[in-house]
């Protein structure tokens, strides 16, 4: 989930609360003034203060609940009983969305902590206010997980009661600030300290990673599996010797260099960018352009910001006139690719699709003192052009060698349990390694780096499945 649709689902479930609390309002407004103190002859009175936190109380609750529940569609009942595993998972992976979904986590329940101290003063105690806000998310975790709603997650809890924490630091530092009241050391800083504790860790968190040379690996291990009964063999005689291996540096782009990629290649086919239609995303952005002779026919380019990766779409191939050409050769296709901008070196694998797509795969290929690694996918019609472009292909330049350890070391870690299993909730008897290669894995700062890819065969006492584990080669 984006930002923006953060931002929009907060919005459009403030305004149904909002719309609830108002609704509710005049319901005990009719029934404070015209049951209570008419018909009953009551003479208990009700606060602004106690109205305003009724308010403000409704209105958060159906965010909350609007946002867990109603937002998302039906799941399967699952749960992650890992403590801090999306933490490791957004380090692993470094994405803008894993550590939003961190942070608006522990943000959803600060005003739980903020306002429950306002309803009472026997609420205005740490554990009491924490405590309560743990049982708040557990109730909401056990929901998801009978009512297949979500996933029941230990980080979940974790986060959202130290959102509650937070929130409680927050709101009897404003009590002590405007009632005037004692202020200790003591105090100061047991309210601070849920805020210091947040801004010490984020803060310790991204300032390791922005000093570390390479990026991290999304196929590194977040807990290590348990191998306790767990056979494991290999079928392949593992070397036991050390060695070097290059490293490669590939593109890296922000919303500038993707504007100028895209520019270029709407350029090159003679059409023009609607700034106006330009949507940037957390790891990509889109754009739309138009021919001045087909104004009707918009052309989408989405650019990703890792490896300047790119798929274009011309609606213009829905023409009457046109028609997708499933037999040109790979001189034709290479020909029209060059109108595009795009030279091809010319011992990249070629092959032709059944559904008439024109297929250039690059394996790690070695050209001068680049690697090209991935796919393109295009599609060409009548009309000698390229309609269609899917290209996954990544240019990385040499930037230094590095020791890696030797297969044998890669098979130590793997008999640790030291490796991501995409099935973690898989009982496994068996783990037989039938090939083992050292390949290459684009990481979180745009570096190739070598990891040891072993073909393995799991097995338990119902099925066999083959699964791929990646090993970091690195020392």
């Amino acid at each position: 989930m984006r930002f923006s649709d953060v931002v929009r689902l907060a919005k459009e479930y403030l305004t149904l609360g909002i719309a609830a609390a108002i609704i509710l309002t005049v319901l005990l407004s009719v029934g404070y003034f015209f049951v209570y103190k008419r018909l009953m002859k009551g003479s208990k009175k009700f606060s602004k203060r106690t109205a305003a936190l009724t308010l403000i109380s409704i209105c958060y609750l159906f965010i909350v609940f609007g946002a867990v529940f109603f937002s998302r569609g039906s799941f399967f009942s699952s749960y992650s009983l890992q403590p801090f595993y999306s933490y490791i998972e957004a380090w692993n992976q470094w994405s803008f969305c894993g550590w939003r979904n961190i942070i608006l986590n522990i943000l959803m329940f600060v005003p739980f902590g903020f306002l429950l101290p306002l309803w009472h003063k026997g609420l205005q105690k740490a554990w009491l206010t924490v405590l309560c806000g743990f049982l708040f998310s557990l109730i909401i975790e056990l929901i998801q997980l009978v009512g297949s709603l979500g996933v029941f997650e230990i980080d979940d809890l974790i986060n959202n009661t130290f959102g509650a924490w937070l929130g409680y630091g927050a709101v009897m530092l404003a009590l002590m600030l405007f009632h005037r009241q004692k202020r200790s050391a003591a105090k100061l800083f047991g309210y601070a300290a849920p805020m210091l504790v947040m801004i010490l860790a984020f803060g310790s968190i991204f300032t390791v990673y922005s000093m570390k040379e390479l990026g991290n690996l999304r196929s590194d291990y977040i807990y290590k599996m348990n191998m306790k009964g767990v056979e494991l063999t290999s079928e392949v005689e593992l070397s036991r010797d050390s060695n070097t291996a290059g490293i490669y540096q590939a593109a890296f782009g922000d919303e500038q260099a993707a504007k100028a990629l895209a520019s270029s290649v709407f350029s090159a086919i003679g059409a023009t960018m609607d700034e106006d239609e330009t949507r940037a995303y957390d790891e990509s952005v889109r754009y739309i352009a138009y021919k001045p002779d087909n104004h009707e026919a918009s052309i989408h380019m989405w650019v990703n910001y890792k490896g300047l990766t790119y798929r274009l779409t011309d609606f213009s191939q829905f023409d009457d006139h046109l028609v997708k050409v499933k037999d040109a050769d790979e001189l034709t296709i290479r020909g029209a690719l060059a109108e595009l901008e795009l030279e091809l070196p010319a011992n990249i694998s070629f092959s032709v699709m059944e559904d008439g797509s024109y297929i250039f795969t690059a394996n790690m290929l070695q050209v001068g003192n680049q690697i090209w690694d991935g796919v393109l996918r295009c599609s060409y019609y009548s009309d000698g052009t390229i309609k269609e472009i899917d290209n996954n292909i990544v240019i990385a330049d040499y930037y230094r060698s590095g020791e890696i350890i030797s297969e044998f070391e890669a098979y130590d870690r793997l008999s640790a349990g030291k490796f991501f299993h995409h099935n973690r909730q898989r009982q496994t008897k068996s783990i037989t390694v039938r090939d083992v290669s050292l390949i290459y894995e684009l990481d979180s700062k745009g570096f190739y780096q070598p990891v040891y890819r072993f073909e393995c065969v799991f097995a338990n006492e119902v099925e066999k499945y083959e699964l791929t584990i990646a090993i970091s080669a690195l020392k």
